[in-house]
């Protein structure tokens, strides 16, 4: 999948209740399942005619990510809401695999993302198992609350240089709390977001990014390229 792009009004991504479900290889559960503004940050910032190297905002919003896949994809969308949403719909480019490259495409990392919901028992972050490469994380911050990093630990390893009091080094703007746009991160209100897609956080086994102690973790949602 080139990309994935969502149609309807910006009040899609004004609340929680439209969320996106992508299936793939006819596995069980989806791949990735979220609330439909943590799949487009920028739209829900309002941003139109917005592009950045993994978003793009013009007739609709559109996740530019890559999402190899060798048995099949499928995108399921629903309302978790009490009322009813109109005109929703979802649109993808798809690079079809050919008896050249199906191989290639076969063995290709799997895009999978984890939603977590604030209040979860998850207590960290983030986290992945297996082998891949950490390459997003959206997330919600709770208000009047702050978010810290006590590290970043890879295959059980603690990485230099990320311990940090709260999250604004991470996004790309120190000691900015004001709404802001770049090519790869941005914040709007409380939901902020960055893709690591040029320096991807590779791992082998595991990767854990821990919260400094006493921080209070809203929703948030991690997206991983992991081995088939």
């Amino acid at each position: 999948v080139n990309w994935l792009k969502l149609r309807g009004a910006s009040a899609l991504v004004a609340s929680e209740d439209l969320w996106l479900e992508v299936t793939i290889d006819g596995e069980s559960l989806p791949a990735i399942a979220a609330p439909a503004r943590y799949w487009f940050p920028a739209y829900t910032a309002g941003a139109k005619d917005f592009d950045t190297l993994v978003m793009a905002v013009k007739e609709g919003a559109a996740s530019l990510l890559a999402m190899p896949y060798g048995k099949g994809l499928s995108v399921a969308a629903h309302n978790r809401g009490s009322k009813p949403i109109e005109k929703v719909a979802i649109s993808m480019s798809v690079d079809r695999a050919s008896d050249r490259t199906k191989d290639d495409y076969r063995g290709r990392m799997r895009l999978r993302g984890i939603f977590e919901p604030a209040g979860s028992p998850q207590s960290q972050l983030c986290r992945q198992l297996g082998k891949g490469r950490w390459v997003a994380l959206i997330y919600d911050q709770p208000a009047g609350a702050s978010t810290g990093i006590a590290s970043c630990k890879v295959d059980g390893r603690d990485c230099p240089g990320w311990p940090m009091a709260d999250l604004d080094a991470f996004w790309g703007k120190p000691g900015e709390g004001q709404n802001f746009y770049r090519a790869l991160s941005g914040r709007r209100g409380t939901l902020a977001w960055r893709y690591l897609v040029l320096e991807p956080v590779s791992f082998e086994s595991s990767l854990e990014l821990v919260p400094t102690s006493g921080s209070q973790l809203g929703n948030r949602l991690a997206l991983f390229y992991v081995a088939p």
